[in-house]
C-alpha cells in the first residue's frame, strides 16, 4: 500500500536494488560526501537525531557505521524490509516510521536530514508541501542533506 504517496519509486526497484548501479545508488563518493558532512555535524553534536528519508541502505549504514541512532521514514514496510537484507548492519539502532514524507508528522524534530533522491521519486507537484513538512521536522540549526537530480518542470 502506498498511502496515497504519489511516487515513481516501488517495491520490484527494492528488490533488485542489489543490481542498480550509480547513479541510481549512490555511489562511494557520494557516500564519502554525505559522510563527511555527518562528521562534521558530529563534532558539534555527539547525540544527533538523525532522519533518513527512504530505506537506503548504503545511507542507513552509514549512519550506523558512527553507532547513532535514526529514524527511516518509507512509505512502504515492504521496501523499508527489503532494503534492509542489503545492509552490513543489523539495523537495531534505528526506528522505522512507515508514512510518507509529504504528510508524515513524527513527535520530534532532527538535527540532519538526509534523502538520496527522494525528491525525485515524488511528483513534482508534491515536492513544496514535501520540504515544508521536512522543514516542520527540523530543529533550529538543522541541516537537510539530499541528492537530487535536475528535472524539467511540471512532471
Amino acid at each position: 500500500m502506498n498511502n496515497g504517496f504519489d511516487t515513481t519509486w516501488n517495491p520490484f526497484i527494492a528488490q533488485t536494488w542489489n543490481r542498480y548501479l550509480p547513479p541510481i545508488r549512490p555511489s562511494s563518493a557520494v557516500v564519502e560526501i554525505y559522510a563527511r558532512v555527518l562528521d562534521e555535524v558530529m563534532k558539534q553534536n555527539k547525540l544527533l537525531e538523525v532522519l533518513i528519508l527512504g530505506a537506503t541502505p548504503e545511507i542507513r549504514d552509514l549512519v550506523l557505521d558512527r553507532k547513532l541512532s535514526s529514524t527511516v521514514v518509507d512509505y512502504s514496510d515492504v521496501n523499508y524490509r527489503t532494503l534492509s537484507l542489503l545492509m552490513k548492519h543489523i539495523p537495531i539502532q534505528e526506528s522505522f516510521v512507515n508514512q510518507n514524507w509529504v504528510t508524515m508528522n513524527l513527535e520530534k524534530q532532527f538535527d540532519i536530514i538526509i534523502g538520496d533522491h527522494s525528491l525525485n521519486v515524488i511528483s513534482y507537484k508534491s515536492i513544496n508541501t514535501m520540504l515544508s513538512n521536512v522543514g516542520r521536522h527540523m530543529k533550529k540549526h538543522a541541516l537537510l542533506v539530499v541528492r537530487t537530480w535536475v528535472r524539467p518542470t511540471k512532471i
